[in-house]
């Protein structure tokens, strides 16, 4: 499977649900409203950027952005003082640990990855 195709790839697929969930986890579970609002705008972020992605496969520099904003969902917690809301706390640990691991190491990977997709070169 050639993983340069459009809409195909887990990854990118990894982040829109993960940003879809996170987005729509304040109507869920209890959160302050200053977590409801991170949660809602890097869930949004990391949303855009697996659909980025799928769209536009070559497009690596996103993984980047996703792979940060994961990583400040993870961070939230502590920073906007969540721990009184463990649903809150517990979806941005989840999604934000998931999204950093996948959006870092698919920016890592991917072009790696994608030099030898098309198979050796052929000299004549």
């Amino acid at each position: 499977m050639n993983s340069m195709q459009a809409w195909t790839r887990m990854a990118d697929w990894i982040l829109i649900t993960g940003g879809f969930i996170a987005a729509f986890s304040p109507s869920m579970v209890q959160t302050t409203p200053a977590s409801a609002g991170a949660l809602a705008l890097v869930g949004g972020v990391l949303a855009l950027a697996g659909v980025i992605n799928l769209a536009a496969p070559k497009v690596f520099s996103v993984f980047w952005v996703a792979g940060l904003a994961g990583l400040l969902l993870f961070l939230a917690p502590w920073g906007l003082d969540m721990m009184d809301n463990p649903g809150g706390a517990f979806v941005a640990w989840v999604i934000g640990g998931i999204s950093c691991v996948v959006g870092i190491g698919a920016a890592v990977r991917g072009p790696k990855s994608r030099s030898g997709s098309e198979g050796p070169a052929k000299t004549v």
